[in-house]
């Protein structure tokens, strides 16, 4: 049983899940009107029409204009406005929610733009469409590349943005381990346990 417990600790030393190195920027973690502070990143709205840029603040607007709870980032953003996030240390993954903001009367579209410390470019997303119906609605745009210091969210409509999330390691290069793999590993174990035991001619325990 040690050698069983030595194993399945060693395995879970040695492999990473991924859900433990994404992290995840969530407005509904603050008071309606806050400004949104998380370590290491900076989020902004800027705006390129007429040229000022602001922090973004949680704003609270109901369940529809948000992919989880009833708060999103800064209350809209539309063509000429923009959403910046900024990262002290550069990224490998980013993902974030468009919500659908018409009312069911027609459809919303996305992409981000990523760029390097220097500011230059490291490419775009797919665009993705949140069709007019069902409503409300919102789809997942992401990005997923080496050393991304600023992503910008880029629209031709008006859309709400919420549930952010990102990392620093590659998604794709951390493994997640199944719990019917862990299962099957640990009655793998149990079984040459049982089958050594019975060579020797050892009583079976409990």
């Amino acid at each position: 049983m040690k050698k069983f417990l030595y194993f399945i600790c060693a395995f879970l030393t040695s492999t990473q899940f991924s859900w433990a190195a994404i992290q995840t920027i969530e407005p509904d973690n603050y008071a309606s009107g806050a400004d949104i502070i998380y370590s290491g990143v900076t989020l902004e709205m800027r705006n390129y029409q007429i040229p000022f840029t602001i922090p973004v603040m949680s704003v609270e607007l109901g369940a529809n204009y948000s992919s989880t709870g009833v708060r999103n980032f800064g209350g809209g953003f539309y063509d000429g406005q923009q959403f910046v996030a900024l990262f002290e240390k550069p990224i490998s993954y980013f993902a974030i929610d468009v919500i659908n903001d018409d009312l069911g009367l027609g459809s919303d579209s996305a992409i981000l733009a990523a760029y390097d410390i220097n500011g230059s470019s490291l490419g775009y997303s797919d665009w993705v469409t949140i069709p007019a119906t069902p409503w409300p609605g919102f789809k997942t745009v992401s990005f997923s590349g080496s050393g991304i210091a600023r992503i910008e969210v880029i629209s031709f409509e008006w859309i709400q943005l919420d549930n952010l999330q990102f990392s620093e390691a590659p998604i794709n290069a951390i493994p997640e381990p199944s719990l019917g793999g862990l299962l099957a590993i640990g009655l793998s174990a149990l079984g040459l346990r049982f089958r050594q035991r019975k060579s020797r001619g050892l009583p079976r325990t409990a």
